[in-house]
């Protein structure tokens, strides 16, 4: 049987949700009875899926080796990273991508694959964006021998990381490149969160290609009672605090003040990372709650740790078309959520108010008595619910993203 090739970054176990959405649809499409293979840079476990590793990017391998160096290794780390702003601004016509050997590394392991008979569609996950680049070029070479999917699971036409020129400049040319690569796609994926942004860039008849599903996190979980400990309510976090990406700032103040406000001792149990920036606003010594940083856990076993809390937090983020991943990974929980705003167009928005069991809180309301009073009480309740998900958000499981791309096979 010829197998469907998916080109992302890295597999599971990895800190971004790409590489833990593909494992979760591969693994779908297994049950199926397809057969899949990945080209990617990093892959520490063990899978389903047969795996052909490239190099990681040599940005990224020259970060790791001289970055935590002596003052030889820093120096050289400079002058590299001057380099590589240089290099970066040539290239923004093609942003998202930074390395054209990674697009030739991900073509030419493809291009064996394909030649052996290997291969009857290619799916190509964004980010990297060198997937689209190596994806166009294995259309315009095998036109119809292989079926092509562009599957965007990091949407955004701007890089969100940079700012000035290089910020204005990837704005004006991403949306070119991204529908120059979407031109040879049998098929595009779109996230349904994304749906106004790519409403902006493409033409009705331009997205007779697209299909719509969601982010494929929600599967069903083991459900674990969860005894109270006494005269403690236990927050959980997910990912890294990054101030200025998913500024913690308005959810630091609220933990403040249900500290305040309740005889309860506020934790917060953080299981990711926390930037200089946060940690140092966090240690300025004006919030009453504990912080605890547990560090990066395996996804496949953090369902175990979020179970363990009393309330889950999830933070929106700056750009109002992006969706924390991380979302669905708490409503497959059952548990009471609370969702920080931080645009007035937030996505996340619609899917808590049918999922029932959230509070959404504005920047607004950091400081309103009421506002906080009522956030006490619903920390206090630790409901759980039983809500059959699949029937509210049956785009959101691996099984539907997975007969997407089975539908180009039939």
């Amino acid at each position: 049987m010829q197998k469907i090739l998916f080109l992302l970054d890295e597999l599971p176990p990895t800190k971004s949700a790409n590489g833990i959405c593909v494992n979760k649809v591969i693994q779908a499409l297994h049950k199926d009875g397809y057969e899949t293979s990945c080209i990617c840079w990093k892959a520490d476990g063990h899978y389903p899926t047969e795996v052909h590793l490239i190099p990681e990017k040599p940005w990224k391998k020259k970060v790791d080796k001289y970055s935590s160096g002596g003052v030889v290794s820093h120096i050289w780390f400079q002058v590299l990273r001057v380099a590589y702003k240089i290099k970066r601004i040539f290239l923004l016509p093609i942003w998202p991508v930074d390395s054209c050997k990674t697009v030739n590394d991900f073509y030419n392991t493809a291009s064996s694959l394909i030649d052996r008979g290997d291969v009857s569609i290619v799916v190509a996950v964004n980010y990297p964006g060198e997937t689209l680049l190596a994806m166009k070029r294995l259309k315009k070479h095998y036109n119809g021998k292989i079926k092509t999917v562009m599957y965007p699971l990091d949407v955004s036409y701007v890089n969100p990381y940079c700012r000035g020129i290089e910020h204005a400049i990837s704005s004006f040319f991403c949306p070119r490149f991204m529908k120059s690569c979407s031109q040879y796609a049998d098929t595009v994926l779109e996230l349904e969160n994304a749906q106004d942004m790519y409403n902006k860039v493409y033409t009705a008849k331009e997205q007779l290609k697209f299909k719509l599903c969601g982010i494929p996190l929600l599967e069903p979980i083991e459900r674990i009672e969860k005894e109270n400990t006494p005269g403690e309510i236990h927050f959980a976090y997910t990912g890294t605090l990054q101030r200025n990406v998913r500024d913690p700032e308005i959810a630091f103040s609220v933990l403040h003040g249900i500290a305040d406000m309740s005889d309860k001792h506020v934790i917060l149990d953080l299981y990711g990372q926390i930037d200089l920036q946060s940690q140092t606003l966090y240690e300025s010594g004006k919030y009453h709650f504990e912080l605890i940083k547990h560090g990066w856990v395996q996804e496949n076993v953090l369902s175990t740790y979020l179970q363990k809390a009393d309330i889950l937090i999830n933070l929106g983020n700056m750009e109002s078309h992006l969706i924390p991943s991380k979302l669905f990974k708490y409503m497959a929980t059952g548990k009471s959520i609370v969702h920080f705003c931080l645009t007035k167009s937030d996505p996340c928005i619609s899917y808590l108010r049918q999922y029932g069991n959230a509070r959404i809180f504005y920047p607004a309301e950091a400081h309103e008595k009421e506002a906080l009073s009522d956030l006490v009480q619903f920390s206090e309740e630790r409901n759980v619910i039983n809500t059959e998900l699949k029937t509210i958000f049956p785009r959101c499981f691996p099984e539907y993203t997975a007969r997407l791309i089975e539908d180009l096979i039939k």
